[in-house]
């Protein structure tokens, strides 16, 4: 949680109580998390699907992977 916290410093507000509820639960970690990579996503910085993975991506889903400088394209517009 401290790698999160320190990566996003410079624009992801969170308290200390904040924190220690991320750290003592799994689903709200899961949750950040998964903003986290949603927003990766819209801002084009998940590496792509291949081409050859497309159809099965669209029927079961995809696992995208963010890429770049830690968060720093992740900032809210």
């Amino acid at each position: 949680m401290r790698e999160i916290r320190e990566a996003g410093a410079a624009w992801l507000e969170m308290s200390e109580i904040d924190a220690r509820r991320l750290e003592e639960s799994d689903d709200l970690f899961d949750a950040l998390v998964a903003a986290l990579v949603a927003r990766a996503v819209a801002v084009e910085r998940s590496l792509p699907i291949p081409p050859e993975h497309l159809a099965a991506a669209k029927a079961e889903g995809w696992i995208h992977l963010p890429i770049g400088e830690r968060f720093a394209h992740f900032r809210p517009v």
